[in-house]
This record gives C-alpha cells, sequence and structure tokens, in this order.
C-alpha cells in the first residue's frame, strides 16, 4: 500500500491507523525506528509505503520523525554499592533526514497483548520478516524506541539496559582458582585437534552469552553446554552424570535441581512451551555457574 506524503517530516497522527486512537488499549503507540542504507530519495520520492504484519503497521519513507532520544542516558558505578544514572535534558528532536523504517504497535502498560514485552517479541518478529524478506540493510541501525500519546503528543523513551553487577557474585581470585584457570589451558592444549575445536567452540557460545540476557543467553549457555558434553548425541544422560558429580548430588536430584529430567526434548518442552514459566526462571541463575563446573570436569 502507498501514499502520498507532500511533507519532508512525518506526522504519526496522519499515519497511524485512526481506529488505534479511540480503541480499547487507548491512545499509546509503541514505535521503534530503523534507519535504512542503500535507498535514497528517488527510491521514496512521495511515495511512503506502508504495510500491516502481525499486529504491527510500518511505514517506508524518506524523511525525518520527531523522537524522544535517550541514547545519551549513561549508568555509572560509583563506589562498591552504588549505581548513578545521568539522564540528559530531555526533549524532542527530529530525526537525520533519510530512508527510515517505522514499526508501530498498539501499547498498553500491563496488558497481556499490548503490555511491553509482547510488544517487544511483536516488533522483534515483524524486524525480522523485513530483514528476510527486503535484506538486513532495511533494519540497518535501531534509531530509538518510543511510546507516543495520539492524543496529547507526548512521548516516552526507554533508556538503555544496565546490568547490575552488585546482583553477580564477586570475581574468584584465590589461589585454588588461579591453578584451576592454569591447569585448564593447558589441558586444552594437550587435547586433540578435534577436541581443542570443540571445547573453544563451547568458550565461544559460553562469551556471547555473557553479553546477551534472558532467554537469548539462556539457549547460548545451553548450546555452549551442548558442544561441551553432548557434541555426538542430544541424550542428556553424561550431562545429568557430570552435574551430579560437580554437585556432589545423585543424578535424580540433578533432575529436581536442573529440570535436566530424562531427556533433551523435556527441557527443550519446558524451555519453549513454558517460555520461562517459574520453573525455567529458577533454573536460568543455574545454568550461569554450570558450565565453569563442568568446563573444569571435562578439562
Amino acid at each position: 500500500m502507498t501514499q502520498t506524503l507532500t511533507k519532508q517530516e512525518l506526522k504519526f497522527t496522519d499515519l497511524v491507523p485512526t481506529e488505534w486512537v479511540n480503541s480499547e488499549t487507548g491512545p499509546l503507540v509503541w514505535f521503534t525506528a530503523f534507519r535504512i542504507v542503500n535507498l535514497t530519495k528517488e527510491d521514496l520520492s512521495s511515495r511512503p509505503i506502508t504495510v500491516d504484519l502481525l499486529g504491527v503497521h510500518a511505514i517506508i519513507f524518506y524523511g525525518t520523525f520527531p523522537y524522544l532520544d535517550l541514547t545519551l542516558t549513561k549508568w555509572e558505578l560509583g563506589n562498591e554499592s552504588n549505581v548513578q544514572v545521568h539522564v540528559p535534558d530531555l526533549k524532542v528532536n527530529n530525526s537525520r533526514e533519510g530512508a527510515c523504517l517505522i514499526l508501530f504497535s498498539r501499547y498498553l502498560e500491563g496488558d497481556p497483548i499490548y503490555g511491553e514485552a509482547e510488544t517487544q517479541k511483536r516488533i522483534a518478529s515483524v524486524k525480522a520478516l523485513f530483514a528476510s524478506v527486503c535484506g538486513q540493510n532495511i533494519v540497518y541501525e535501531r534509531i530509538c524506541d518510543n511510546v507516543i500519546n495520539l492524543q496529547d503528543g507526548r512521548f516516552m523513551g526507554f533508556a538503555p539496559v544496565f546490568k547490575n553487577p552488585h546482583v553477580i557474585p564477586a570475581p574468584k581470585i584465590d589461589e585454588t582458582t588461579i591453578s584451576v584457570l592454569q591447569l585448564a589451558a593447558k589441558t586444552i592444549t594437550a587435547r586433540s585437534k578435534v577436541d581443542q575445536s570443540r571445547i573453544l567452540l563451547a568458550l565461544h557460545w559460553y562469551e556471547t552469552a555473557l553479553n546477551d540476557d534472558g532467554i537469548d543467553a539462556f539457549l547460548k549457555y545451553w548450546i555452549a553446554l551442548e558442544v561441551l558434553v553432548m557434541p555426538d548425541t542430544t541424550n542428556i544422560g553424561p550431562l545429568n552424570s557430570l552435574l551430579a558429580q560437580a554437585y556432589k548430588i545423585t543424578t535424580q536430584d540433578v533432575g529436581e535441581k536442573f529440570f535436566l529430567l530424562v531427556g533433551f526434548s523435556v527441557f527443550e518442552a519446558k524451555l519453549f512451551t513454558t517460555a520461562f514459566s517459574s520453573q525455567c526462571t529458577t533454573s536460568f541463575p543455574c545454568i550461569l555457574s554450570l558450565f565453569s563446573k563442568i568446563f573444569c570436569l571435562r578439562c
């Protein structure tokens, strides 16, 4: 669907579906904007493209749009127990002129369908759909995540996520730990090339998990464990045995503690069908330390 837009500055109230303003979710609309690369003004001259996908209203256009920029918000560690946030003067600015993709979704705080978590999932799915069909450059750079009130024009923004280090145990630097570190490295170099590649691949997935959060981090930690312990099988038995050895518990206790029951299929079902139910949430902090324990045993 295309429509003519004579002004270069985008006005959301002119393009968001009118029924959203007076819908049961209220006048709030979430929008996520991306900078598009390798599309020129001529490619989109006077013809913004709008399309509705999976509950998201999308527009592709060339020009500018207003948004609340919170990218300069900074979190800073003070002393050992103090975290400070520095927020710049907040004002709505216009984006740099260029080709943009903006994804709109209805938004209602706390709502099971239009709350923040579900809205982010909906936006992420449509982003992936655009990238897979239109190419990655259509979502090359994320510009903002904002919420706008369509009735009074007020903007709300979201600051960058900060991982509080004070909820994570202090690093271990005692003599025994450093000795284990050195022994692990020495053991890796003594292994066959195949084993070295597998262990380094496991470390790669573990490192990428460190930079992530939530279910994405959980899956990467799990892949690291799979590569390390189950390179040629989905049988979870070897992992159960190593966990029992590491924590000095029985294999039955392993199932109860980590919810790794009779096989990967059971764990997989828990992970994907419950979408981090209370059981999966309970096991998430545990998996952060599983890799290091299993790694030391395997090496």
